[in-house]
């Protein structure tokens, strides 16, 4: 039995997959999704998820490319689906962790 719970954001491909329908095993898998909180630019979200410096431009191209260019301009709360291969977040030298309640 398949469960969808409450609150919990997929992408359109997460979804189709927990669905039971489009589920294609050659697609690369789906990076999932980030929601925007205050102070974030595009940058500051690919360096949350430690993307190589050397892949930053084209991260943002591809993140903005999958948006639909919608992530160009970022509001608090905004989901945004991360592009394919997108390492999950991480922990950066200097950086402190956000309580969650």
């Amino acid at each position: 039995m398949k469960l969808l719970v409450l609150g919990v954001v997929l992408s359109a491909a997460a979804f189709m997959v927990a669905c039971g329908g489009g589920e294609d095993k050659d697609a690369a898998p789906s990076a999932g999704t980030y929601t925007v909180v205050s102070g974030d630019n595009l940058f500051i979200i690919a360096k949350k998820h430690c993307v190589p410096d050397s892949s930053v431009s084209a991260w943002v191209e591809d993140l903005l490319d999958i948006n639909n260019g919608e992530a160009s301009s970022l509001t608090i709360g905004e989901v945004l689906d991360l592009p394919p291969g997108t390492p999950a977040l991480c922990t950066t030298p200097g950086a402190t962790a956000t309580p969650q309640p």
